[in-house]
């Protein structure tokens, strides 16, 4: 059996229990903030697949009805988890197609900060990950020394760049590597 999600991203169903939530430590995660962190499980029993929500505040759909009970899944079959919906198939039914790999929230965050950090926009990454405090001050920190080390480097005929530059790309890759730090905790 197959899950399928509205971007194409398929999950296989290949063990005798899936969890599924909003938690890293789910088998199938989604990175919704509607679902729960543990939100629903699939057991299999031999050929069979059954649903069950797991206390979740938001529920969980079949078809349009919320589980009351645990639920026998049968290809066709679509279900709501928060604002998340995915589509049961038969994994034998589904064509082949090779993996795509997809950059999950965390990743994109830290290359937000990499990336626009060159441009001079250090805390883009930050605010992506819902920070915004941290992303304003590093953000006008980040123009204030680059003002400043710019206006320097005009006075000295572009001596003063030659410091500007290294001292940018290590704040850069700092603040990469932190917010990396922080996106490991539990709950994000």
């Amino acid at each position: 059996m197959v899950l399928v999600d509205a971007d194409g991203r398929r999950y296989t169903i290949d063990r005798p229990r899936t969890a599924i939530g909003r938690s890293r430590d789910n088998h199938i995660v989604l990175l919704d903030p509607s679902v729960s962190r543990e939100h629903a499980a699939i057991a299999r029993d031999g050929r069979e697949f059954f649903l069950v929500d797991l206390g979740s505040l938001n529920g969980t759909y079949v078809n349009g009805v919320r589980l009351a009970a645990s639920h026998r899944l049968r290809p066709g079959d679509r279900l709501r988890l928060g604002n998340t919906i995915l589509n049961v198939h038969d994994a034998a039914a589904l064509p082949h197609r090779p993996r795509r790999r997809v950059l999950d929230a965390r990743t994109q965050a830290v290359a937000l900060e990499a990336g626009l950090g060159l441009v001079g926009l250090l805390g883009a990454g930050w605010l992506y990950a819902g920070e915004t405090a941290t992303a304003f001050i590093l953000l006008v920190c980040n123009l204030l020394f680059l003002l400043g080390g710019y206006g320097s480097a005009i006075l000295t005929r572009g001596l003063l760049l030659m410091c500007v530059l290294p001292v940018q790309l290590g704040l850069i890759a700092v603040s990469a590597i932190l917010l990396h730090r922080f996106l490991r905790r539990p709950g994000w």
